[in-house]
Order: C-alpha cells, then structure tokens, then sequence
C-alpha cells in the first residue's frame, strides 16, 4: 500500500540529495579564500549526505516503524 509512495519520496530525496552534494562541491570548488563560502558548503554536503542515506533506507526506516506499532 505504501511502497508507491515510499519509492515517490525515495527518488525525489535521492535526486535532490544528489543534486545538493554537487552544488556544495561546486561552491567548495569556487568559494576561493571565501571562509563564509567554504562552510556554506561544508552545510550543503553534509545535508546532501544525510538525505542521500534516509533515501538510501527508506524502506527499512519503514519496515522498522511499522514493526513496533
């Protein structure tokens, strides 16, 4: 019942995280001497990252939620 949605929320996290982790590298690659810069983009891949992983387990994050309840 859920996994259309499951699979729904896991591409588009999984896009987006994607997508995060290349625009913090990219703003790494650029920030120059920039400190401000280099730890927005230390930020921007660490929550890239984090939302690669979630998306990574999402059905396991489902599967261990439902088997408390």
């Amino acid at each position: 019942m859920w996994d259309p949605i499951i699979n729904l929320l896991q591409g588009v996290l999984g896009a987006a995280g994607g997508l995060g982790l290349l625009i913090g590298v990219a703003l790494k690659a650029v920030a120059g001497p920039d400190e401000n810069k280099h730890a927005m983009s230390h930020k921007l891949i660490g929550a890239s990252l984090g939302g690669v992983a979630i998306a990574t387990m999402a059905h396991d994050i489902y599967d261990l939620i439902f088997s408390w309840i």
